[in-house]
């Protein structure tokens, strides 16, 4: 699935993402080999003609959007965007997460998520991933606060959005077609 008609919410998008990055914050290593960095401020070092829109999710004058990219240098990027109006009607960039490389490797289905904005709200999305993925129609995210938030799957790809505070952790439910639940795991 790609999004082709350009909004204001995604215009902002596109010219986060291709500014420099961000000065790195802290940096960890994961035992798979991740490396988790949190950097202040800046963008993706996108190239700008490369941003694709993958799919999207709207609540009031809130978005999240899944996106696809390369850098200015070629490495190919995976994110999920969130965006805000302002009470002028301007929109601008709340949150991203996301990164570049293969997903890890699982042994059985599991949603490979990003997020932020807990307590107060919820963005995350990721994609549906390990041995039996294709299987998996719906996933849903229970909090420990009882908020409850579901997706469809589209293109092995989840996303959430809340206007809501949830509590984490959460845990995530990955359903079948007919609506039984294939596998559940904990996130955040």
């Amino acid at each position: 699935m790609s999004l082709t008609a350009q909004s204001d919410a995604q215009r902002a998008v596109i010219d986060e993402l291709s500014r420099p990055a961000g000065r790195v914050l802290s940096q960890r290593s994961s035992p798979g080999g991740w490396i988790a960095e949190l950097r202040k401020a800046g963008g993706a070092d996108a190239d700008a003609s490369t941003v694709q829109f993958v799919k999207e999710r709207r609540i009031g004058a809130k978005q999240l959007h899944a996106v696809a990219f390369r850098t200015v240098d070629g490495q190919s990027r995976s994110f999920v965007i969130g965006t805000e109006q302002d009470k002028t009607g301007a929109w601008h960039v709340s949150g991203m997460a996301g990164g570049g490389g293969n997903d890890p490797h699982r042994e059985r289905p599991w949603v490979n998520l990003a997020g932020w904005g807990w307590p107060a709200s919820f963005y995350g999305g990721g994609n549906v991933i390990g041995n039996g993925c294709e299987a998996a129609h719906r996933v849903r995210l229970r909090f420990k606060n009882g908020v409850e938030l579901e997706d469809t799957v589209d293109d092995s790809l989840v996303l959430f959005i809340a206007d809501r505070a949830v509590k984490a952790p959460a845990s995530v439910d990955i359903l079948d077609s007919a609506g039984l639940v294939m596998e559940t795991h904990r996130a955040y």
